[in-house]
């Protein structure tokens, strides 16, 4: 019967990112995650609270915070501290392990500000290649156009509008003759009429003066 192999002589797999069952694609997703590099970045400057990081990363919920501590402490990158206080005081902080981690990834994010405006450069090119290729103009008003373009065949997919529609006006009906409105109905004048003083604090003499301060011309005969 063999014996068993001891544990100071086993040794762990080497790990490899491009095989698919390797754990080290979920130490990179961890790492590497929107909420995970900032937050190793901001650790690295000083130490903080739950509350204080919700408030420096902009855009993160809490329930991602706490998953995403929760990751990196498991990994072993973040450290949990809690301070037996009423109301217990939890700080986190980086790990010497996680401090090595955290010096290269505020490298990377420092290159990323640095060259945020080479890439946005890149960017623009990239979508005036694209609408090239696909006939559009490169300019900003080819969204317009696009919109334009979807309404109009939306409106010409839906059919023909059915003449018993309420919102069909036949011809004769009240609503399609703004002759026979009155002028304080009229689309037209509605928006100069004046507008009558509040109930019960209208001075002497108040009505004549709301009368008077516009007459609205007689509707066309």
């Amino acid at each position: 019967m063999p014996w068993p192999k001891s544990t100071k002589t086993a040794r762990i797999r080497k790990g490899n990112l491009f095989a698919h069952d390797c754990p080290t694609r979920d130490i990179l997703d961890d790492v590497t995650s929107r909420w995970g590099s900032l937050v190793l970045v901001l650790l690295l400057r000083s130490t903080y609270r739950f509350s204080e990081l919700a408030y420096l990363i902009g855009g993160v919920s809490e329930k991602m915070l706490a998953q995403t501590l929760r990751a990196l402490e498991a990994d072993g990158f973040v450290l949990r501290t809690v301070y037996a206080t009423k109301p217990p005081k939890v700080e986190y902080s980086l790990t010497p392990f996680g401090r090595e981690l955290g010096e290269r990834m505020e490298a990377l994010t420092s290159f990323i500000n640095k060259n945020v405006a080479r890439v946005m450069a890149h960017r623009v090119k990239s979508a005036i290649l694209d609408n090239r290729h696909k006939g559009l103009p490169a300019t900003s008003g080819s969204t317009t156009q696009r919109d334009d373009t979807s309404r109009s065949d939306r409106s010409t997919r839906s059919g023909p509008v059915r003449q018993d529609s309420p919102h069909v006006l036949k011809p004769g009906s009240k609503a399609q003759s703004s002759a026979a409105l009155p002028p304080s109905s009229h689309p037209s004048l509605s928006a100069f009429l004046p507008v009558a003083p509040p109930p019960g604090r209208n001075p002497a003499g108040s009505q004549s003066r709301y009368a008077s301060a516009y007459t609205a011309p007689a509707p066309p005969g």
